[in-house]
């Protein structure tokens, strides 16, 4: 089992019975900070349920190394969907893109080759990799161009993902 990192942003663990902290965790989000003891609060705003998929981003948005990335692809690869790998690979990159040593081991990473293997799955030379979404795209492509290395079987993929959001931008 990974150890998990506590996160920076929010006083949450990543694991299920975490201790609510602060406002924003107990699923309320107020409109004003905390109001002085004896006052009656702001009406709170209801959250909505985030989805399986919009847990495991912010878990992955809330890592503080890429061994707590790599720990939530190795336990989640298989709900993930592709902008949860575009955001696993952007974390990944952008943590270890002045490390060489420490790049050149991850791009060797069993968990690291998963992620690559979803992001194969995702893709096709006939669909987007990453389901039209441009943001997502272009973190990939980023990702790849900061570790240094573009697998061969994504190339075509991710091409066409260009080339189709081009066409969907610019359809002349």
């Amino acid at each position: 089992r990974c150890p998990r990192s506590a996160t920076p942003r929010a006083a949450v663990t990543c694991t299920a019975a975490s201790k609510v902290e602060s406002w924003y965790d107990a699923g309320t989000r107020l409109e004003s900070p905390p109001p002085a003891p004896g006052l009656v609060p702001p009406k709170a705003v209801k959250r909505p349920k985030l989805t399986l998929n919009q847990q495991i981003n912010r878990q992955i948005v809330n890592t503080e190394d890429s061994e707590a990335v790599l720990c939530i692809v190795e336990e989640h690869v298989e709900s993930f969907n592709s902008i949860n790998i575009a955001t696993a690979l952007h974390r990944l990159a952008a943590r270890n893109k002045h490390k060489r040593a420490r790049r050149d081991a991850l791009l060797r990473d069993r968990r690291f080759l998963l992620l690559e293997d979803a992001l194969a799955a995702h893709s096709s030379a006939d669909a987007p990799i990453v389901e039209g979404a441009a943001r997502s795209v272009a973190d990939v492509l980023w990702s790849y161009a900061t570790l240094g290395k573009l697998p061969p079987k994504l190339l075509t993929p991710v091409l066409t993902s260009v080339s189709v959001l081009q066409h969907v931008s610019c359809p002349y």
